[in-house]
């Protein structure tokens, strides 16, 4: 999997590309929260993402959890078969999605 994140004021604008899964999520998981700092807002663009395992998905929930009260994850460009994983682990009522 291949990652940018770029900063832009209190936003965290992260591009996710192939898979998010067990090999690469600590990775994935380290690289975000060391960008965390002044951030109220993140913003996920899973447009060129193809698959997220529930590794994957412990990263987005740790995220949240990051993030003060009254902000959190958007998740943007999610493709039909990822929104049916937010679905079944019941995690579509966590993020806003667009």
């Amino acid at each position: 999997m291949d990652y940018s994140i770029t900063k832009d004021d209190d936003t965290l604008n992260v591009k996710l590309f192939g898979r998010l899964d067990t090999n690469n999520s600590t990775k994935f998981e380290n690289a975000i929260m060391g960008e965390m700092t002044g951030v109220s807002e993140v913003v996920f663009d899973f447009g060129e993402l193809n698959y997220i395992s529930s590794a994957g998905l412990r990263v987005l929930v740790l995220t949240d959890q990051t993030l003060k009260e009254g902000n959190g994850i958007k998740i943007i460009n999610l493709k039909e078969e990822l929104r049916d994983v937010f679905e079944v682990t019941g995690l579509i009522d966590l993020f806003e999605f667009e």
